[in-house]
C-alpha cells in the first residue's frame, strides 16, 4: 500500500490507494477508558486485584502512580507488562499530596477510595482534556446522597467523608453521566451501602465495573431505568478472573478476604523489586 501527499490544500490530506493485500495478526491494547475506572474499582474494594491487558498509556499509567502516593502498593508480576497487583497497604495512612492529579481527567475517579482511605479527598480540577471543561457538580449531588460534604475553590475540590450511615442510598441522575454512575457505585463499595440509581450511563465502561464488582461479591442488577447495587452477603470466596466483554478491556481477579496473592513474584511498579 502506497501513500501520497496531496499538495495544494488548506488542510493536510493523506491518500491512500490499493496495493497488496494485507496479512498477518495484531494484539490489540486494553481499552484506556474502561482501564481507569476500573483501577478506581480495585483501590475501592480495598482487596488484593489483578488487572490483565493494562493499555501502555500515559494516563493509566499516572493513575497508578496517583495510587501509589495514596497508599496503596502497585505491582507488576514479573514477565507480566501489561498486568498489575493493586494492595492495599497496612501503613499509616498519611493525606497525600496529588498535584499531578491535574494531569488527567480520570482522577475525579479516586475520590470513592480517597475518602475510605484517608476520610478526605483532595484533588486539583481535572484537566487533560481536550474536549473542554465539563464540570463535576453531578458528581458532588451524588457524594451529598451519601452525606459526604464538598468545598470547592479555583485551584481544586475537597470531599469529606461523612460519619458512618447505613441503609439504602437513592438517587436519580438528570442526566446519564459516566462519571457520575462510576462515582455512584464506587462510593456504595466504599461505605457498604445498598445503591437504587435512577437513570444510571450503562457504556461498556461502567458494566465492566459492574463484573468487577460482581467478581469481588457484590449483586448487580442494571436496566435502562435502574441500577442496583447491594454488598455481598458473605466474604468473598477464593479469588476468580474473568474477562471484561469482548473488546478485552481488562481481565481482573479479586483476592478479597486472602491474605497472599498466588502468583508472587512481582515488582514494584517501575521496576523495584518489592
Amino acid at each position: 500500500m502506497t501513500t501520497t501527499r496531496v499538495p495544494g490544500v488548506a488542510a493536510e490530506v493523506i491518500a491512500v490507494r490499493p496495493g497488496p493485500p494485507l496479512t498477518g495478526t495484531v494484539t490489540v491494547d486494553g481499552s484506556k477508558n474502561a482501564a481507569l475506572p476500573l483501577v478506581a474499582a480495585a483501590a475501592a474494594l480495598g482487596c488484593p486485584v489483578r488487572l490483565n491487558n493494562i493499555p501502555a498509556n500515559t494516563d493509566v499509567q499516572t493513575m497508578l502512580a496517583l495510587l501509589q502516593e495514596s497508599g496503596w502498593h502497585v505491582a507488576q508480576p514479573v514477565g507480566k507488562p501489561t498486568a498489575a497487583v493493586i494492595l492495599p497497604t497496612e501503613n499509616q495512612p498519611v493525606r497525600p499530596h496529588l498535584p499531578q492529579a491535574a494531569r488527567i481527567r480520570a482522577s475525579y475517579y479516586l475520590v470513592p477510595a480517597l475518602l475510605a482511605r484517608h476520610g478526605e479527598a483532595r484533588l486539583p480540577w481535572p484537566g487533560g482534556c481536550r474536549i473542554g471543561a465539563r464540570g463535576m457538580d453531578l458528581h458532588f449531588k451524588v457524594y451529598e446522597a451519601f452525606g459526604d460534604r464538598s468545598v470547592l475553590d479555583d485551584s481544586g475540590y475537597r470531599v469529606a467523608a461523612a460519619r458512618r450511615r447505613y441503609g439504602t442510598v437513592s438517587l436519580v441522575l438528570p442526566f446519564r453521566s459516566r462519571g457520575a454512575t462510576v462515582a455512584a457505585l464506587l462510593r456504595a463499595v466504599t461505605t457498604g451501602r445498598p445503591l437504587r440509581l435512577g437513570e444510571p450511563n450503562l457504556s461498556p465502561e461502567v458494566l465492566y465495573v459492574l463484573e468487577a464488582l460482581q467478581a469481588a461479591g457484590w449483586e448487580t442488577r442494571a436496566s435502562e431505568r435502574l441500577l442496583t447495587l447491594s454488598p455481598p452477603l458473605s466474604a468473598p470466596g477464593p479469588h476468580r478472573t474473568h474477562a471484561l466483554g469482548r473488546q478485552h478491556a481488562c481481565t481482573v481477579t479479586t483476592a478479597c478476604g486472602r491474605a497472599v496473592y498466588d502468583q508472587p513474584p512481582w515488582t514494584g511498579w517501575g521496576g523495584s523489586r518489592s
